[in-house]
């Protein structure tokens, strides 16, 4: 039988690593805040290549994208 070959684990980014605030009064605020600094910290490693992007966090490109659109991170021109 094959061996399934597992693909490697996103690096923690340095949005990542940071302690989550002590208080939180609106998880729902907080969990994009925090999304939408993985994103850009991912776009700016990847200098903006949206699908190393998706590689990089584990994501499909329309995945990407959907997250994209949802933060208002896509390009104004597209």
């Amino acid at each position: 039988m094959p061996q399934r070959v597992s693909k490697p684990a996103a690096t923690p980014t340095a949005a990542a690593a940071a302690p989550p605030p002590t208080e939180v009064s609106d998880l729902r605020g907080a969990v994009n805040a925090y999304e939408r600094a993985l994103l850009e910290d991912a776009l700016a490693k990847s200098r903006f290549n949206q699908r190393a992007t998706a590689t990089a966090l584990g994501l499909t490109y329309d995945q990407l994208r959907h997250a994209l659109k949802r933060h208002k991170l896509q390009d104004p021109s597209a």
